[in-house]
């Protein structure tokens, strides 16, 4: 088992993809492995149980009724393997005792940080500090944790525990996904293990949407490799889901968002609000709606501009510097395009802000959004 590669824009590894312990994976230890451990052979116990109760029902795949009548679980285990259920159904796949076990293990998980987080906490809610003092869960978790909370402070509100638990089991729901799509096991995502047929893991058995295979898709193909390392396909993958649960909370119910919706919708920053009031005034003056396809282009291009200016302003003053831009991984339009807007700026004596970098980008997107080279 080899540790996956470091992209250049993380600092860990991803975890190592190997089903099941081994003494090789002691390099991977960390104050984690006791929750794991226990949470491992826990459910061991439990998903017998679960088999013993299913034995007089006939084989695999299970069914509602097998779980609704399992005695041994819990009401919030039995919600939690239905819906499981729910998206395996909506994909077309069914759900093993394999499968049953996994979710149960993945959940359990996620309940007992919580609790641990829960235990520290004396207001129901789960403050940055108390976050980054969870010892308990490995680096990567943490910080999904911490970006989970930065966003709800800059909403004016708090990461509540429930919040905390499904970031949890979000997070670790798209780990599982990417490891599943890495065909052969290199570390990394690449053309060919997008295109073929994802493998069969037990607790990702609801495959990738087609629409999120096709975001990874043009991810890695804007890479000169035409690979992106594991940490960036989940990145890429979390964000892609990220724009999905906005754009599906703020839509009317018709499948178009009105803009009444999108000022009193809830979880959305202040400057993706006006993104998406801009976007749907440019395509109510030509006649049509802003449905929830066009909106989720709309953020995803949005935050595709943001992450580039907030990489060039590496000193995050608020402006771009010719410096900055040559040393930015950039690819050779962006470059070209923000190397004429900072000459204009710079022939009337002023600077290139961030805010006008971005608009420059928006209105020269067919120029750079297809250059496939990563850097200039």
């Amino acid at each position: 088992c080899a540790a996956v590669p470091l992209s250049s824009s993380s600092s860990r590894p991803y975890p190592c993809p190997c089903p099941r312990p081994h003494k090789k994976h002691a390099m991977h230890a960390s104050p984690a492995a006791d929750l794991s451990y226990g949470i491992h052979f826990g459910v061991l116990g439990h998903a017998a149980s679960f088999a013993a109760g299913a034995a007089t029902y006939a084989s695999p795949p299970l069914t509602p009724a097998q779980i609704v009548s399992a005695s041994h679980l819990s009401d919030d285990e039995k919600e939690h393997l239905l819906d499981a259920l729910d998206k395996a159904e909506s994909a077309g796949l069914p759900i093993t005792l394999d499968d049953a076990t996994a979710e149960l293990r993945e959940h359990e998980y996620c309940r007992k940080a919580s609790h641990l987080l829960a235990a520290a906490s004396t207001d129901g809610v789960v403050t940055a500090d108390e976050i980054a003092a969870a010892q308990f869960l490995p680096d990567d978790e943490r910080e999904h944790l911490a970006e989970a909370q930065e966003k709800r402070a800059a909403q004016g509100s708090a990461l509540t525990l429930d919040e905390a638990h499904e970031a949890l089991e979000e997070h670790r729901e798209v780990r599982r996904l990417i490891l599943a799509l890495d065909r052969d096991g290199d570390g990394w995502l690449s053309e060919a293990d997008l295109l073929f047929p994802g493998q069969h893991l037990p607790g990702s058995h609801f495959q990738l949407p087609a629409d999120a295979r096709q975001h990874l898709l043009e991810t890695v193909r804007k890479t000169a490799q035409r690979a992106i390392a594991l940490d960036e396909a989940h990145s890429a993958l979390e964000e892609h889901r990220e724009v999905v649960t906005i754009v599906r909370a703020i839509e009317s119910g018709d499948g178009v968002l009105t803009a009444h919706n999108i000022r009193m919708a809830d979880g959305v920053s202040e400057d993706e609000r006006e993104h998406l009031l801009e976007t749907l005034s440019g395509i109510k003056a030509s006649g049509r709606e802003l449905t929830v396809e066009l909106a989720h282009q709309a953020l995803e291009e949005h935050r595709e501009v943001v992450a580039i200016v907030s990489q060039i302003d590496a000193g995050g003053d608020g402006t771009i510097s010719a410096h900055n831009l040559a040393a930015a991984e950039v690819n050779t339009a962006v470059r070209q395009c923000l190397g004429r807007a900072l000459e204009a700026w710079a022939a009337r004596g002023a600077q290139l802000s961030t805010d006008e970098a971005h608009r420059v980008l928006e209105g020269c997107r067919h120029l750079w959004s297809d250059d496939e080279q990563l850097k200039g």
